[in-house]
This record gives C-alpha cells, structure tokens and sequence, in this order.
C-alpha cells in the first residue's frame, strides 16, 4: 500500500487524511492543536503524532507505507517561514519525505483549486492571501491574537466577552451573551468567567471557542451579536480588498516588465474556515463589502476544504496524477 498523509493542523485542532493514488481517503485522525507558535513543541508534535497515527490504523497501514507527508500548519507563513520548525516535527515522528505550507496556503489551493484569486481564511486566527496567475503572493492578516485576528472566532469570541462585560456593567446596551456566555464557559455569573479565561495557558483556543456562542445569539436576533459578526464579516472583506488592490498593482507591473499587455486584473475569490462557512451573518457582511468595494469580482464558495487542498499539493510532490474530477468523487471530505 502507497499512501499520501494530508495534514491541516491549526490553532484548535489537527486533521490527517491517509489518501490513496487513486484520490481515495482510507483513513483519517484528529487530534488537538499543533500552531507550534502558541503550544509547546513538544505538544504541537503529539497532536500531529496522534493524528497521523489515528489516520495511518485506520487505513491498515504503517509509516513505511508513506510516500509523502503534505502538511498545511498555522505558525508557518505563506513564505515557508516556519516551515523547517514544523518539518521536523514530523521528522521526528517518523517521516522520510515531508513537505510543509502554511494553513492559508493549503486553504488557498483547496478553495479555488489552483486558480489565480485571494482566498480570506476564518478560522482559529485569519489571513488572506492572494495569488496572481505568475505564481507571485500577497498576504494580508495573519498577525495573531495580540493583533486581533481581525474576522477570526478569536475576534468574534473577545468582542462577545467586551460586549457582554459592557452590558453586566451598565456601559453598554443590553444583550444575551451575558447569560449564554457565562453558560458556556461553566460559570455561575459573568465575573467568574474571568478566573476561567485568565486561568488557563491556553487562553486563545478558549477564546475562540466562544465563537459559536456569538453567531448563535447573532442568529436569534441578539442586536449586539449581530453587530459583532458584521464587523467579523466586513473586516474579512477589507483585507480581501486590500488584497485585490495590491494584486492588480503587481500584475500590472508583471505586464510591463514582461513587455506585453498587462493581464487582465485577478477577480475570483473565495474563502475558507468555520467563520465563514458556517455563519450565515459574517458571510452576508464578507460578500457584500466585498462587492461594493470591487463589484467585478467574483466570489465563489470553496471547491475543497483546506485539507485537501494539502493532498493537491502533495500530489504534484508526489507527481501523482489524478483529474479533480476524480478526487470530488473519492476524497470523501
């Protein structure tokens, strides 16, 4: 048996696919955060480790029959920065032939395939990245919860915790996420939330696990929540069309240096992660700042998930040759 390990790993969970030449998934495994930026090493490499062992026993097979690791993890940058930390992680588990991305990379691929276009990623953290059809990349975002991950579920999990301590106070309007945040997080009443978040070392993934809570309340007509994910939503959007904006300067300059005509400006664009796909709210606001902001662009929703995004990238590695076509029917994810 020959297998191809895809790997999405991110700041709250890590995903492995065992996928098959023929674009079969025989076997998967999750395991807990491996952003080697925010959790130890050694934790980040167990979670990859139990991962890829869960994937590998359910498809019957052993790390001898690993033709190639194709990893796609935050705390590595569109650029590789990051990418030999992460690289030999999976070494050290194991692995002869390892190649690393970053999550916005392998989330790009997926989304649109291949083709030139910004993909805005939503997730634990956020970022978006666009690429011109040269191959040439521009990213926006991608700054980390100190910088506030502008439309990711940390933003939206902090700026529910500000609102509904604005509300207990009597300094801002009134709103469910007092009850329903105090709820989730296992307390009696909201200031005993604060031992529960500041206790704890991982402080951004409890965080962001929030996120749901606020897009819930947000879809149960809560005024404030549903600010909260418009501001999500329009933030993505923005630096999607900061994005745009610098991939047409670029392209422009591709042509003349080139000596021809300049290509024509790169309007496709999609995105990827929880925020995005699963909020019906922060999608609305994303689209439709999007539109306004450069209403010749087209949005199109995520062909594939960022994980398999990882085995198309793996595939060219491993110069395996498969029809999309073909993966769409036997991936399985």
């Amino acid at each position: 048996m020959t297998l191809l390990l895809a790997i999405d790993g991110g700041g709250t969970g890590t995903r492995c696919i065992a996928v098959d030449p023929g674009g079969r998934t025989r076997g998967d495994g999750r395991a807990g955060p491996s952003n080697h930026l925010h959790v130890p090493l050694v934790t980040a490499t167990e979670a990859l480790r139990m991962a890829t062992s869960e994937a590998l026993s359910k498809a019957g097979a052993t790390i001898q029959d690993v033709a190639l690791v194709s990893a796609g993890l935050a705390g590595v940058d569109f650029d590789g920065t990051g990418a030999d930390t992460a690289a030999g992680m999976l070494r050290s588990i194991g692995f002869g032939r390892v190649v690393v991305h970053g999550d916005m990379v392998i989330a790009h691929r997926g989304a649109l395939a291949g083709d030139p276009g910004v993909v805005a990623l939503a997730g634990t953290g956020s970022a978006v990245l666009g690429i011109t059809r040269g191959g040439a990349t521009i990213k926006a975002g991608g700054w980390g919860p100190l910088y506030d991950d502008q439309g990711s579920a940390y933003q939206l999990g902090r700026l529910g915790l500000v609102a509904a301590a604005e509300a207990f106070d009597g300094s801002g309007p009134a709103t469910a996420l007092v009850e329903r945040l105090t709820a989730a997080l296992g307390a009696s009443n909201l200031p005993d939330t604060v031992a529960r978040l500041y206790g704890t070392a991982s402080g951004q993934q409890r965080v962001a696990a929030l996120a749901p809570v606020v897009t819930a309340c947000a879809d149960e007509g809560d005024d404030v929540a549903a600010a909260i994910c418009g501001r999500a939503g329009a933030a993505l959007a923005r630096a999607v069309l900061a994005v745009i904006r610098r991939l047409h300067a670029l392209e422009a300059r591709e042509g003349r240096a080139a000596g021809g005509a300049r290509e024509a400006p790169a309007c496709l664009a999609s995105y990827q992660g929880a925020v995005l796909e699963r909020s019906g709210l922060v999608r609305a606001a994303f689209l439709e700042t999007v539109r306004a902001g450069e209403p010749q662009v087209e949005v199109r929703p995520p062909r594939f998930a960022p994980i398999v995004g990882a085995v198309l990238l793996g595939m060219c590695d491993a110069k395996w040759d498969l029809r999309l076509e073909s993966l769409e029917t036997a991936s399985g994810v």
